[in-house]
């Protein structure tokens, strides 16, 4: 709270300030020039009477004293008014939103249209990158999404009927193997196993008696049969083999010759071999054939064995499996899996597709293009601003000293002036409560919202700021040159009756030429202003009111 007084003095001799500065320590010390002026003058003219025109001691008579002459004193009424104090400070102009602008891909600039003080809007392209390289990654994206999608339908379409088809014919046939074995041997399996080994038997047995007179018989007569053969042969070559017939002719007729010549060699060994006694390596083969035999007649009535039984039980039960498989070959787990590589997949694809999208950068907000980092070609990356934007709404920044923080909240109306535009105001609003305070410098850091319509502030101005804080609505006020400081004690010069009354006051809110008084005046009681004497209780004065 800032309060102005005068002091009060009992003599020009000895004035009393008032502590510390302010116009109404002017006020005083002008005052008391005035009073020391005027007794100054007194003294010269009384000084000057005395030499030049002083009567004698013998025939100078005493006297009645003369009244002083009233002072004349400006003065007004104690009134209603509003009034509040205000908070005066200097910052700086600031843009409200300021962002570097920066790609989220690295890659060459291939387009770059804005310039230093462009405007732009939100969503307004700033510059287009070079992504020809990322297309391929947005192709192969593209495959994956396919082939992950393919397979999740065909999982969805259910089992493929030819699948199926296999799977139900390959359990036909396991089930069959199993009733074969279940049924035992099959008769003519058995029959067939036996006659091979009565036959092997037999063999073996001819060979230990060796042959019968109907075979050796039978043997003889092939001899003689091929003999007859060969000489019917041989008189057939007889009469072809002459010049009167071809050559091809008699050719012939001796190859017939030569083979039953052949035959009847043949014929006559195999009585040789019929009539010798058997070889122990033919009765060994004879004698293998039988036992090869016999296992085989006794494979043929125990085909199959415990184990084998096992086997095609296992067989049909893969079998079913492998159908119950083919008519459900996805879970509802494989379906899900599926489903997360196609959701996998097509984020992948986004992925790329947005790389693709980041080369073009564009505005975040509205503004103005206040600087230009880098140019068309060049390359660009995550941790090089392109461009910087600034909003075109500004706020000033001040710094407040922390006992002040108080008298401040958002909303609070203020007046900002620069420089560059004089006697032209600017409004503005305190902009929400500060979160910290400098613990070195104690101040803290306010923002001021200023109303720019016309874009004349600019960021980096120089401005003054004036804040109005502890408005009072209709109150009792004076004006602050009425206040008088007598030692710590403020007082106001009480006119009653051209009669002054020192009277002490309370005071509040001051503003620039007016202070709240919230005890020791009424409203229209008459106080002195303005330069003025050291009075005291009792003295005349002549009250002029201000202004006439």
């Amino acid at each position: 709270m800032i309060k102005s007084s005068r002091a009060a003095t009992s003599g020009p001799a000895a004035p009393n300030l008032p502590r510390g500065g302010g116009k109404n320590a002017r006020f005083a010390a002008s005052a008391w020039k005035a009073r020391a002026v005027e007794v100054f003058l007194c003294l010269m003219l009384v000084g000057v009477a005395a030499a030049g025109c002083r009567p004698s001691s013998q025939n100078v008579a005493a006297g009645p004293t003369p009244t002083p002459k009233p002072v004349t004193v400006d003065v007004t009424a104690v009134k209603r008014s509003d009034v509040a104090s205000t908070l005066n400070y200097s910052g700086s102009v600031q843009a409200d939103t300021q962002v570097n602008v920066l790609p989220k891909i690295s890659a060459r600039i291939d387009k770059l249209d804005v310039d230093v003080g462009s405007v732009v809007k939100a969503g307004d392209v700033i510059a287009v990158l070079d992504t020809s390289t990322m297309q391929p990654q947005v192709a192969q994206a593209q495959a994956a999404l396919d082939a992950a999608q393919t397979k999740l339908d065909q999982m969805k379409a259910g089992p493929r009927a030819e699948n199926v088809a296999q799977a139900r014919a390959n359990l036909v046939a396991a089930q069959a193997k199993l009733a074969a074995i279940n049924d035992g041997p099959r008769p003519e399996s058995v029959a067939q196993a036996k006659a091979a080994l009565d036959a092997a038997q037999a063999k073996l047995a001819q060979l230990k008696a060796g042959p019968t007179p109907e075979q050796i018989k039978a043997a003889d007569l092939q001899i003689e049969q091929a003999k007859d053969a060969l000489y019917a042969a041989q008189v057939q070559k007889d009469g072809n083999c002459n010049p009167s017939y071809p050559g091809f002719v008699c050719n012939a007729s001796k190859a017939s010759a030569d083979a039953a010549a052949t035959a009847l060699a043949q014929a006559q060994q195999q009585l040789a071999i019929l009539t010798a006694p058997p070889t122990k390596e033919a009765l060994q083969q004879a004698q293998a054939a039988v036992d090869q035999a016999q296992q085989a007649y006794e494979l043929a009535k125990n085909p199959y064995t415990s184990h084998d039984v096992a086997q095609a039980q296992a067989a049909v039960q893969v079998a079913q499996a492998q159908l119950q498989l083919a008519e459900n070959p996805y879970t509802a787990d494989d379906l899900k899996q599926a489903q997360s590589a196609v959701d996998q997949a097509k984020a992948g694809l986004d992925q790329a597709k947005l790389q693709v999208a980041d080369g073009t950068v564009v505005s975040p907000i509205d503004g103005v293009i206040s600087q230009k980092l880098l140019d068309t070609g060049a390359m660009a990356s995550p941790s090089t601003p392109i461009v910087t934007i600034v909003s075109r709404d500004v706020e000033v920044d001040v710094n407040v000293e922390e006992g002040k923080l108080g008298l401040l909240a958002p909303g609070q109306a203020a007046t900002v002036l620069v420089p560059a535009y004089p006697g032209v105001p600017f409004s503005a609003k305190v902009v929400g409560a500060p979160p910290t305070v400098d613990p070195k410098s104690r101040t803290a850091l306010v923002r001021l919202a200023a109303s720019d319509p016309k874009g004349q502030l600019k960021p980096g101005m120089y401005a003054q700021v004036t804040v109005t804080v502890q408005p009072r609505k209709n109150v009792l006020v004076v004006p602050i040159s009425a206040l008088v400081n007598d030692n710590g004690k403020t007082e106001v010069y009480l006119v009653q009756n051209g009669v002054i009354k020192v009277q002490p006051v309370s005071v509040g809110v001051e503003d620039a030429s007016d202070s709240e008084i919230t005890s020791g005046l009424t409203e229209g009681q008459i106080v002195v202003i303005g330069d003025k004497p050291t009075l005291s209780d009792g003295d005349h004065v002549t009250p002029v009111t201000a202004g006439r």
